[in-house]
């Protein structure tokens, strides 16, 4: 099991939900003035790895003690230009991406990748736009 399939299909699931422009870790994107807004900004960031069950009941769930577990946080960042309604579509498009990322399990090739919660934070000022970050917490198990 590849870390890159999780990613992956998170990248896929996010652009399935959403209209705007999606760049991921590691495009280099600076936006050079608000006509670049809006836009989302994907991070992965895998946090856990280990093999075997990590408590006692949970060998049922991923099976042999030797299957490979990963964990982590999804961060997207929306920025939105400060407008009179940017407040307002900012939310409307993270209500969209945690509606897309609810609790649930996607069968890859190689593992299972469990979407364990998905939400969104206060929004954040900067000079030139606001931001609203939305975590994505999920967990892999290889099949």
């Amino acid at each position: 099991m590849s870390l890159s399939s999780t990613r992956t299909s998170l990248i896929s699931t996010l652009n399935a939900a959403v209209t705007i422009p999606v760049y991921v870790d590691g495009e280099n994107f600076t936006p050079k003035s608000v006509k670049d807004l809006p836009f989302i900004r994907f991070t992965f960031m895998p946090n856990q790895s280990t093999r075997g069950p990590l408590a006692s009941g949970e060998s049922q769930h991923i099976g042999a003690v030797n299957k490979k577990f990963y964990a982590g946080l999804a961060r997207i960042d929306l920025y939105y230009s400060r407008s009179a309604n940017s407040a307002t579509d900012a939310f409307a498009t993270a209500e969209q991406v945690v509606a897309a990322f609810m609790p649930t399990t996607v069968i890859l090739a190689d593992s299972q990748l469990i979407i364990e919660a998905s939400w969104f934070e206060e929004i954040r000022q900067e000079d030139s736009a606001i931001g609203v970050p939305v975590f994505i917490r999920w967990s892999n198990y290889s099949l």
